[in-house]
């Protein structure tokens, strides 16, 4: 699987500078002046672990996309990272972050409005442990400010049923009223919970034989832990399959058949720290809500805003039924997808 940061990609976070109000009261740009973003996901099966740290930038005498292209903009010069594992409070470890290009790391910055290079993170390869707390220092030292903040490690040995032993993944029909459901252990310092289904099919030109090959995810399911309780359950009804096949695969062009192929099952956890921030930064705005948004940072300095948090994985293969292969071929909400059977690869 990748590491820690590619599943939900980098958060950056220029929004944090749109927080004025609406009123004309409030002067929207002022004096430049940095705003240190961090964002960390630190995973123990991870071999890597990359902490972003920018610049959000705010100027009332330059343009706002001019900057955004200015690598000085968004990056310090000076700073110095450390990554201290604590026990019973007392530091046990501490090392020093190294900055590394993550162009050269093979994870290449998506081109747009910003720069695309370079593309700084600082990088540990240091094996996690569950038992350690983990505290992000971040010194810059032309100012001498110091920020920080501290997660503990979701371990990956939790449990999720049935799926331990490969079991068919049953969807028996878009009539059918009752609900797909996961129960999963719940792990030392995790909180919130996510269940994604990786569906694998096939595209086949009945002309040319040529076949191609596709996977779509998706998260059927998020949940939060509640205190006092050893498992969380993962549910959703079993027609709201068919509806996201419908809605996530093109109705099959002329000449083209489908065919499913296996799937694959991850379940995901965070701790706290980022079940926090999911809810608060997640919250929606309207008539009956504030003008500004929350925002939730568990980074403690002065103008530094973030998110250092922690998160696990467990995954597993499972067939799609023969009995959720017929509905899915005949019932009318997936007829047009032009299912024929299981891949045969």
């Amino acid at each position: 699987m990748p590491i820690s940061f590619r599943r939900l990609g980098f958060l950056l976070l220029p929004a944090l500078c749109l927080l004025a109000s609406c009123s004309e009261d409030f002067k929207i740009a002022a004096s430049y002046k940095p705003v240190t973003v961090v964002y960390g996901l630190m995973n123990m099966d991870d071999t890597a672990h990359y902490i972003r740290i920018q610049k959000a930038f705010l100027d009332e005498n330059k343009s706002a996309l001019d900057m955004a292209q200015v690598a000085d903009s968004n990056f310090y010069s000076s700073l110095e990272v450390h990554l201290r594992e604590l026990q019973s409070g007392a530091i046990v470890h501490d090392e020093i972050l190294s900055r590394v290009d993550l162009n050269q790391e093979g994870y290449q910055k998506d081109s747009g409005v910003f720069f695309s290079a370079p593309n700084y993170a600082y990088k540990t390869t240091r094996t996690l442990n569950p038992a350690y707390t983990y505290r992000l220092v971040i010194i810059n030292q032309s100012t001498g400010e110091a920020d920080s903040a501290e997660t503990g490690i979701v371990p990956d040995n939790f449990r999720v049923d049935e799926f331990m032993f490969r079991y068919e993944l049953v969807f028996p029909a878009v009539s059918d009223r009752s609900n797909f459901s996961l129960t999963v252990s719940v792990p030392g310092n995790a909180q919130t919970f996510e269940g994604i289904i990786r569906f694998n099919y096939v595209d086949k030109n009945v002309i040319t034989n040529q076949q191609t090959d596709h996977s779509l995810d998706w998260s059927f399911a998020t949940t939060d832990a509640t205190p006092g309780k050893a498992s969380v359950i993962l549910s959703t009804s079993q027609r709201s399959f068919y509806s996201f096949l419908h809605s996530a695969i093109p109705d099959a062009p002329n000449g083209i058949e489908r065919y499913m192929d296996t799937a694959q099952i991850f379940v995901w956890t965070g701790s706290t720290e980022y079940s926090l921030f999911k809810k608060i930064n997640g919250a929606e705005g309207g008539l009956t809500a504030d003008q500004i948004r929350p925002i939730y940072t568990n980074i403690k300095g002065k103008n530094v805003y973030g998110l250092f948090a922690s998160r696990a994985m467990r995954s597993y293969y499972a067939p799609v039924s023969d009995l959720t292969l017929d509905s899915l071929m005949s019932n009318s909400v997936t007829l047009p997808l032009n299912f024929k059977g299981r891949s045969d690869h």
